[in-house]
């Protein structure tokens, strides 16, 4: 039995999925696990502010801004500002919880240079691991202290090389971890359709606007495709209830056509009876995407992580990328229409699905910090 830390970040909902998942997987095998949010749990009110802002930064409007921040702060890693500040942020709590709980290792799934330095420094000894949550790196992730990455492709082995000239051998390819319910492989049952009222032999579009509800612009585009009359839609507004509110009021015009739901933490199977999911491309959703092969339109990726991972599914032919909310209802009627394209979406997981990757996380924590 150790003692695990496990460090995330409240930014994006995906870094807390992640390091929650490996909580429950070290905790199933037996270990001692605290979790530590590095800048929540010391800043809270700081949190608070910069969470808000992040969450702005996904309107398309902001892109430009994010993508100009998310370049710079790239350029500015290798900087004694960046090295000096990046070092101080979320250290004295981050040192108190070690000094208290004094883990055996310490996993992070978000860039955490304070814990870094510490190491670097001599002050705490723990081995640090660090798992990478997009299909794309920026140079924060990298510190000459970390002693291994887990990563969710060989494309983000290769950046970690390029960038930060780190060793082949620092690196473990197993994909993101994801909730254990999309590691489920018993069929799926009947009563799922029953729970939504769906018929399982038309077609359904799971229309997911994003944990914070980010889409916007979605009711001429629900009901352009609701025109087709065997169509039924499933559509998530996640914590954004005032969006919630307004699809709902439209799902009264279409009766057991439109399922209107908040957020839903048990989602697996509306990704397994979805016939085609519309979503963002967080690093979370395209691995849950991967494990139950369900193909997808990214709508309008914000540059930097959401792009690059909407960049390499598409290459892979598994999702196809618009730029814009009005081009949505045509490419997924196109796509429903052609059962081929639909296959060969399916077919395109096969190179970016990575079933188990907590556990071999968890096995390879276990064998380094031994």
């Amino acid at each position: 039995m150790k003692k695990i830390m496990v460090v995330s970040a409240p930014y994006g909902n995906g870094h807390h999925q992640a390091a929650m998942t490996l909580v429950n997987q070290f905790v199933a095998q037996g270990h001692i696990v605290e979790h530590f949010d590095i800048i929540a749990d010391e800043y809270p009110k700081i949190a608070k502010i910069t969470t808000d802002i992040y969450k702005l930064s996904f309107k398309p409007s902001l892109h430009k801004v994010y993508k100009f921040s998310y370049d710079a702060v790239e350029k500015m890693v290798e900087s004694k500002l960046y090295s000096q500040l990046s070092s101080v942020l979320g250290r004295s709590k981050a040192y108190e919880r070690i000094m208290e709980f004094q883990p055996d290792a310490i996993v992070s799934t978000f860039p955490v240079p304070a814990i870094s330095a510490m190491k670097q420094q001599g002050k705490i000894s723990q081995p640090l691991f660090e798992v990478i949550t997009d299909y794309t790196a920026h140079r924060t992730w990298f510190h000459p202290a970390i002693d291994h990455y887990f990563v969710a492709d060989a494309i983000v082995q290769e950046i970690g090389q390029l960038k930060a000239e780190i060793g082949h051998d620092k690196f473990t390819i197993t994909g993101i971890p994801v909730r254990e319910m999309f590691e489920d492989s018993t069929p799926l049952a009947s009563t799922v359709y029953a729970e939504y009222e769906l018929q399982a032999e038309q077609p359904i579009l799971l229309f997911i606007a994003g944990a914070a509800g980010v889409v916007t612009n979605v009711e001429a585009t629900l009901r352009e495709l609701l025109v087709h009359e065997t169509l039924q839609i499933v559509f998530i507004a996640g914590k954004n209830e005032k969006l919630q509110q307004q699809v709902a009021d439209l799902a009264t015009e279409y009766e057991q056509r439109l399922v209107v739901l908040g957020y839903v933490e048990e989602i697996a199977d509306l990704y397994r009876i979805a016939d085609l999911v519309l979503t963002k491309p967080g690093g979370i959703t395209v691995s849950e995407l991967a494990m139950t092969q369900t193909p997808a339109i990214f709508i309008d990726p914000m540059p930097g992580q959401e792009l690059d991972n909407a960049l390499l599914f598409s290459a892979r032919q598994a999702a196809i990328i618009i730029s814009q909310i009005t081009e949505l209802a045509p490419t997924a009627m196109h796509l429903l229409a052609n059962p081929e394209e639909l296959k060969t979406m399916r077919q395109g997981y096969e190179r970016l699905r990575h079933p188990q990757a907590a556990q071999l996380i968890v096995e390879k924590v276990m064998h380094d910090g031994n």
